[in-house]
């Protein structure tokens, strides 16, 4: 007898698991459906929380931009083999839903100024490196090395005196007649 009413009794969740738009395994037991349906039916009212008991950081669009978008001071060199005869980076874009940087190649060995973004990007960059070598044998392999691509050395931003002399600098070769102070 009470077979028969377990019996119904699943029946009746698998119809009500079926009308909810619930899947399960055919297999399912009995007290897992039970609590399939029933989690279903109270899970929006017991899973509510009040922002008062977590406090997540807000994390203001704007406040992202200017983070990413603040200029530092690096010098790049390149250490992918491939690349040695190059000059500079590849043109590199950073864009996503929330900001658009503009296209820009950054020259090797030189002091320059690059959006964080960007200083973030190529730190993240690695390439391979395959070296022979010899075996316990005697016998050459190729051994293969994943290193960063780029070497990238921080430089202190500049200071008053040296962006004086800098906008003096660019005034003169650009053929400005005055220098704004």
């Amino acid at each position: 007898m009470s077979n028969d009413t377990q019996k119904s009794e699943r029946d009746t969740l698998k119809d009500r698991a079926d009308l909810m738009g619930l899947s399960f395994p055919g297999n399912i037991s009995t007290d897992k459906l039970r609590k399939l349906v029933n989690g279903e039916l109270e899970g929006p009212e017991t899973k509510t929380t009040t922002p008062k008991d977590k406090k997540q950081p807000s994390l203001d669009v704007s406040d992202i931009i200017r983070e990413q978008t603040r200029k530092v001071r690096v010098i790049i060199s390149c250490n992918d083999p491939q690349m040695k005869d190059w000059e500079a980076t590849p043109y590199m874009q950073i864009s996503n839903n929330i900001f658009t940087l503009p296209k820009v190649v950054v020259p090797f060995n030189v002091e320059w100024h690059i959006h964080y973004a960007y200083y973030l990007f190529l730190k993240e960059q690695k390439c391979t490196v395959s070296t022979k070598k010899r075996d316990e044998k005697g016998r050459p392999i190729t051994v293969n090395k994943i290193i960063s691509k780029y070497n990238i050395q921080d430089l202190p931003p500049l200071t008053e005196e040296e962006l004086k002399k800098l906008r003096q600098a660019q005034a003169m070769r650009d053929g400005v007649a005055k220098v704004e102070e």
